[in-house]
């Protein structure tokens, strides 16, 4: 087995002295007054601009350059939607087309979630069980639901589970919103409309949804649908469970990837104001143990994921070991983006529920969110920083204490935590690139 070990090396500090300066020795004041000129010339330099706008107000409003969108304009300070526009002259702070005056949300743009739980092919006809539906927003087509191209197979009069999650963006100028669903045999020739309305003589369901009250009323009004209640029973009746409610626009999201030859999907509706509380809080990086205070695994958000990610792995019978490689493999399928090009910054460390809000990151950003998970869901873990991986770059991982693992691995106070790559789909735990690890330094949750 390959073991690597982690040294840590301390170096005295050449600016603390023990001895007076002399009387011919440069003002203190002088010195770092050269040192921050010579520094703002360097790659470094952003970092002492950091420093100065964290400190300075120049358009004296109260709120210091580093947190103000508009750090030379006393009238403006934040930019909610991002357009470049101050909140206080933006006439629309959503940006999402209508004026706040009558948008019903002035900061969020809504949207209607819909939630499809499964269907039952409760009368056998004739022909095999396969079935898709559409759904519609008055008589548009907004989607037809089916298997990539294929209609589902399922088996009569046996509940097909769904699980399908599905955002409308709606117009936010009003509150009622009419929506119907077909759902239909599929055959070679004529697809076969199947009954859901268990009303009156009509197949499809027809209901309006309220945006502010979450409710809807029409053909449907609670979530199950059973075309069998009208009693005519001449009719192929079907069933379906589904729910509906309101969100924020591009806060729903949907992560799919793949362990073991079998494909996962999972969904969460993220809370925008959370999302927005974590961006909102300083991402400044002065020493490198500050990485792992990026880590929540106190965050009500991230136990919630967790919790449904661990739900999953239950439902597929995975072991301990098989639910860290399954978890890794999440964190894995997020895109690999640098925070020069996503951020605009030189270094910008993600909080999880940022990296799962942008579905993307690097380094450090998938690590810390890996380990968020893991230390939720019980499996003691650290981070794992290399100053030196590559000629002109560090690198960031993880180490996952696991028992049955073999690999690579490095040490820390006794337990034993083996390296997870969290940059790249396919790497295992315990399987480490070529790099130069003799640096590593290793950081638990503190």
């Amino acid at each position: 087995m390959e073991k690597e070990e982690s040294n840590l090396a301390y170096e005295e500090n050449p600016f603390l002295l023990d001895e007076e300066p002399s009387p011919d020795s440069p003002s203190w004041i002088s010195i770092i007054i050269i040192a921050i000129m010579l520094l703002s010339l360097l790659p470094a330099g952003f970092w002492v601009q950091n420093q100065i706008d964290f400190l300075l107000d120049s358009d004296g409003d109260g709120v210091p350059n580093s947190e103000d969108k508009f750090p030379y304009d006393a009238t403006e300070s934040t930019d909610w939607d991002g357009d470049g526009f101050g909140d206080n002259i933006d006439p629309d702070d959503d940006n999402d087309g209508y004026s706040d005056n009558i948008d019903l949300d002035p900061l969020y743009d809504l949207s209607v979630v819909f939630n499809f739980n499964w269907v039952n092919l409760s009368t056998e006809i004739s022909g095999r069980p396969t079935f898709f539906f559409q759904l519609y927003q008055e008589d548009k087509e907004l989607k037809q639901f089916d298997e990539e191209g294929s209609p589902f197979e399922a088996q009569w009069q046996v509940p097909y589970d769904l699980s399908i999650d599905f955002e409308v963006n709606v117009p936010d100028i009003q509150s009622e919103h009419s929506f119907n669903i077909r759902l239909y045999q599929a055959k070679w020739s004529t697809p076969q409309l199947l009954d859901l309305d268990g009303s009156n003589d009509t197949y499809g369901i027809t209901f309006s949804y309220n945006l502010i009250n979450e409710t809807w009323s029409g053909d449907d009004d609670d979530g199950f649908v059973d075309g069998a209640l009208d009693n005519l029973t001449d009719e192929p009746d079907a069933q379906m469970s589904y729910s509906v409610s309101t969100s924020y626009f591009g806060y729903v999201k949907t992560y799919t990837w793949s362990y073991g030859g079998k494909e996962y999907v999972m969904s969460y509706n993220f809370d925008p104001t959370i999302y927005a509380s974590y961006v909102a809080q300083d991402h400044r990086i002065n020493h490198e143990d500050d990485y792992i205070e990026f880590a929540t695994p106190e965050d009500e958000t991230m136990i919630l994921i967790s919790e449904q990610l661990h739900r999953i792995a239950q439902e597929n019978a995975l072991s301990v070991n098989e639910e860290a490689q399954y978890l890794l493999s999440f964190v894995q399928s997020l895109k690999y983006a640098e925070d020069n090009v996503t951020a605009g910054l030189g270094e910008y460390p993600r909080f999880p529920v940022e990296t799962l809000v942008d579905e993307l990151g690097d380094c450090e950003d998938t690590s810390i969110l890996l380990i968020t998970i893991a230390e939720i869901l019980g499996i003691d873990s650290v981070l794992i920083l290399i100053p030196e991986a590559f000629p002109d770059a560090g690198h960031a991982a993880v180490g996952l204490a696991l028992d049955g693992i073999s690999g690579t691995y490095y040490e820390l106070d006794g337990a034993e935590y083996f390296y997870a790559e969290t940059t790249a789909v396919g790497w295992q735990i315990g399987e480490i690139p070529d790099m130069d690890s003799s640096s590593a330094i290793l950081y638990p949750v503190s």
